[in-house]
């Protein structure tokens, strides 16, 4: 099942302001292909950004608040990440940091930027601990500018998070002709 989302998230590098090319939407095919066993299963989905279309885990990692520590350390979700980064060694990732809307009272953070980046900070950690090359791994801070849920402590709850997206943007075209 391909699960599409859209975002608006301005984090990892713009796609210069070219057509795409064959040789682009080619390797676009490709890597769909390549990932398809995952997008079939519902572990990745694809969003669709200004810049391009991502394949994202379709799970994001959650924190607790003012925190950069898992609501609980899923390694069954992070052994999931890890064995699909195996699988494909040459695909780089970014780790998307977020934060939910609140101000930041106490704690080792000074704003919602910070605390997002050392939530992905942390689960760049986990990734390299796990054997991933920390070359492959850019951690984002997005802080509390892409809130998926507004309103109650609940909404709040999925606002802190990390998403981890691979990169780099494949041409939107392509997704026809997976």
């Amino acid at each position: 099942m391909l699960t599409l989302m859209t975002l608006a998230l301005a984090a990892p590098p713009p796609l210069p302001d070219t057509p795409p090319t064959p040789t682009t939407e080619a390797r676009s095919v490709e890597t769909l292909r390549s990932f398809a066993p995952a997008l079939d299963r519902g572990d990745l989905a694809v969003v669709l950004q200004p810049e391009g279309a991502f394949l994202q885990v379709d799970d994001p990692l959650r924190f607790r608040s003012n925190q950069a520590r898992l609501v609980r350390r899923d390694q069954r979700q992070i052994d999931d990440i890890v064995a699909l980064l195996e699988q494909h060694p040459d695909t780089p990732v970014a780790l998307i940091g977020h934060a939910d809307r609140r101000t930041i009272a106490s704690g080792p953070y000074d704003d919602n930027t910070e605390l997002s980046l050392a939530r992905a900070l942390r689960v760049r950690e986990l990734l390299i601990e796990q054997g991933i090359d920390e070359d492959r791994i850019h951690p984002v801070a997005a802080s509390a500018a892409d809130p998926v849920a507004v309103g109650a402590p609940a909404a709040r709850d999925l606002n802190r998070r990390v998403e981890v997206r691979l990169l780099p943007a494949i041409d939107p075209d392509a997704l026809e002709l997976r």
